[in-house]
């Protein structure tokens, strides 16, 4: 019997502490309980589309001061991903947005680590599909692009203080509509880099959709249609956007800022700065120049990707020869040093920037530093065709890309007539007959006189500097002032003169500071004294160079664009020239079809052993079971025999066995004496392979007789389940739909 004052003490006792098992208050668990269910069955309706109209006006219309508890979270969070297709696919389009509504309100309620999980969980639904339905969930928001506009307004106009409110908003419109938020975010970045923070920052809390995930995103009609990380297809759409309208100098250099911010963090970027690279090299490949700054832009960003201080990890591999097909993570080497040459060529010859063919120049040079890393080298047709290439532009340019590149190999390279007479002369010094000097062949030009020559080697190294002053160096130290001889007073007056004739002048030749740097070389080789004043010589000549005018260019957008295109190799692969082409087709020899034959054969026979075998010992097995002799030997001696179901005598009456029931007592029980169980015979050893020759056979003696009758006496006695699959397979596994609960896999 209880105890009522017990009773009365534990009635009387407070609530446990769910504090200690980490759990929120019981009475908000048993508030919650209660709000799951009513969630549950909203979602319940939306799944077999009969909602409840009033249920859901509740629910939005109602405020809860609570936060989730992670266990509900999780929970809802699937169940919601299990019921999404069910829930955007209505026949009332009303029903489908307030669906997203209570998506929000629920994300909304959500913890931090809960919302992060609602990001995987709907990226996995949304790529589960064929297609990209972005735009069609853009049409399930109420007011997309006007609430868009209002928020991000209030985020430019303070953008280090923002309400926490508005930023989960922002955050939910680029869950759903990725591409499009993404886009407005952009452009007030142009517009206002102080947005350039919240960006970063807004990005890096939705994870699921950067870090270089590949996505499957609709591609408009200027794109080529690929799987790729969002960034990549956002930065290609804006780029393109902008080129169409005219833009001021500073929004470019603000789209170049944000774009180098994707990729700043080293540990783990928002975009990988080699995958921005195989974006930028595809915009540089595709024909669209207009304006020229998004050129001077693009090449800038290559320029600074490729350099030496990038220090992060090259994940990118670079081709080694020019038939090397597009794929993932490979930059076609070959096309793409040819592609900076061409650009390189046109900007000059139209002067229209000075930046493009730097930037181009300090590719060219960062590639070949980093393919000499990775100790590649181009196969021999690759370096016939670079090098043929090469000798259409200016010696100068085929002798610095020659000496960059040791994927080349290049044992011989190119130098004009005065260098080559200048340090390739076997009259030599004894101070210089030991140094090992690099072979160089002879540029064909007209005679040189000896009072000739120091004035044209000077120009030609002069030519070289201008393009890349470290290959001058190293002509100077091959042979310092021995054979080239050079009045310290004439050298101010031939280097003015010359850099007046070539400065801005020829390919690329435009760099002040690497003229500067180019004549402080040539004064510390020829004036080893330091008579003169080295950086008032240079200083006169800086100052007298004429300046160069890049003409206005007009209009600054481009009135028609061309559709991205993805870089191509130079040829494209083919096979092996010794193999025939097309390949000849492949046939099974007619040994090899005899010795099938025959092993299937073999096959057949062990099989019907194996079924003839079972049938028997099944058939014994039933026959024993039904004797009664076989069961009684089964039973214990203490127990008594057991008897047919079924007599074929008829009963005796109780009351006329009773006579003879002594005497039955009496009688022993017979027992059955038990068979004694044979040991099964051992297996024979099986038989070694047989060792089959090659025999000529004919086609008619492959194929095994089968007998039409007995065939279709078999083929009668199966019985044919055509719905066993429908039974084994559950609903959503036939006819589509959210799979098994927890989501895509």
């Amino acid at each position: 019997m209880d105890d009522p004052m017990m009773m009365r003490a534990l009635a009387e006792s407070p609530p446990p502490d769910n504090s200690f098992y980490g759990l929120p208050p019981q009475e908000d668990l048993e508030v919650q309980k209660l709000w799951v269910a009513e969630v549950s069955t909203i979602l319940e309706g939306y799944k077999v589309y009969k909602t409840d109209v009033h249920l859901i006006k509740k629910f939005l219309d109602t405020r809860y001061d609570f936060d989730v508890y992670d266990y509900y979270a999780y929970d809802l969070t699937l169940d919601a991903m299990a019921h999404f297709q069910a829930g955007i696919t209505q026949t009332n389009m009303e029903m489908n947005k307030k669906f997203m509504l209570i998506l929000q309100k629920l994300y909304m309620m959500f913890a931090e680590e809960n919302k992060l999980t609602f990001h995987r969980e709907f990226v996995k639904e949304w790529q589960y599909y064929p297609i990209d339905y972005c735009p069609y969930f853009e049409t399930l928001l109420y007011k997309y692009s006007e609430t868009l506009n209002l928020k991000l307004n209030a985020v430019c106009r303070a953008p280090e203080d923002i309400e926490h409110d508005v930023m989960e908003e922002i955050r939910w419109n680029l869950l759903i509509a990725p591409v499009n938020t993404l886009l407005a975010l952009f452009k007030r970045c142009v517009d206002n880099p102080n947005v350039i923070q919240f960006t970063i920052y807004l990005c890096t809390h939705l994870p699921a959709l950067f870090h270089d995930r590949p996505l499957k995103i609709y591609h408009n009609e200027l794109e080529t249609k690929r799987i790729e990380p969002l960034l990549c297809v956002v930065f290609r759409r804006f780029l393109c956007s902008l080129r169409c309208q005219e833009n001021t100098d500073i929004q470019w250099e603000i789209l170049y800022q944000l774009m180098m911010a994707f990729c700043d963090d080293e540990k783990k970027p928002l975009m990988s700065c080699w995958q921005l690279l195989e974006v930028v090299l595809n915009e540089l490949y595709t024909p669209n120049r207009l304006p020229t700054k998004s050129v001077e832009m693009l090449s800038a960003m290559a320029s600074r990707i490729l350099s030496p201080e990038n220090k992060m990890k090259l994940t990118f591999k670079f081709a080694t020869s020019m038939r090397a097909p597009q794929m993932d993570c490979l930059y076609l080497t070959p096309t793409i040093i040819i592609m900076f040459l061409n650009i390189m060529d046109e900007y000059h010859e139209n002067k229209k920037s000075i930046e493009v063919i730097d930037n181009c120049k300090s590719c060219l040079k960062s590639i070949g530093e980093r393919m000499t890393e990775e100790h590649l080298e181009f196969d021999d047709d690759t370096k016939s065709r670079l090098m043929e290439e090469l000798s259409k532009r200016p010696w100068y340019v085929e002798y610095a890309v020659s000496t960059w590149y040791f994927a080349l190999n290049v044992e011989k390279r190119r130098v004009p007539t005065a260098i080559f007479q200048g340090i390739c002369s076997e009259d030599k010094s004894p101070s210089t007959s030991t140094q090992k000097i690099p072979e160089f062949i002879e540029i064909t030009q007209k005679s040189i006189s000896k009072d000739e020559l120091p004035f044209e080697c000077l120009r030609s190294l002069m030519k070289l500097g201008l393009f890349d002053p470290e290959c001058a160096l190293e002509l100077l130290h091959i042979s310092p002032a021995t054979r080239i001889q050079l009045d310290v007073k004439d050298i101010a007056s031939m280097m003015e003169f010359v850099m007046k004739e070539y400065f801005n002048v020829k390919l690329a030749l435009v760099n002040y500071e690497c003229a500067r740097e180019l004549m402080m070389y040539i004064l510390e080789a020829f004036d080893k004294p330091a008579t003169l004043d080295h950086e008032e010589i240079i200083k006169t000549i800086i100052e007298e160079l004429p300046v160069p005018v890049i003409p206005r260019e007009w209009p600054r957008h481009s009135a028609k664009m061309e559709k991205s295109l993805i870089i191509q190799p130079l040829e494209k692969p083919r096979r092996n020239s010794d193999d025939p082409w097309p390949p000849p087709q492949k046939f099974i020899s007619l040994e090899m079809r005899e010795l099938h034959a025959q092993q299937k054969r073999e096959r057949d026979r062990l099989y019907q052993i194996s079924v003839i075998r079972t049938e028997k010992a099944e058939r014994i097995h039933r026959e024993r079971w039904a004797q009664d002799d076989s069961i009684v030997g089964w039973t214990l001696d203490e127990s008594p025999p057991n008897e047919p179901v079924f007599l074929e005598e008829k009963r005796v009456e109780s009351s006329e066995s009773t006579s003879t029931s002594k005497s039955s007592e009496k009688k022993k029980v017979k027992r059955v004496k038990k068979e004694e169980v044979k040991e099964a015979e051992p297996l024979t050893e099986p038989e070694p392979p047989r060792q089959y020759k090659s025999i000529a056979v004919s086609p008619e003696r492959l194929a095994d007789p089968v007998d039409p009758a007995s065939l279709a006496e078999k083929l009668e006695k199966v019985e044919v389940d055509r719905f066993a699959v429908l039974r084994r397979c559950t609903p959503n596994t036939i006819f589509g739909g959210s799979a098994k609960r927890g989501g895509r896999h």
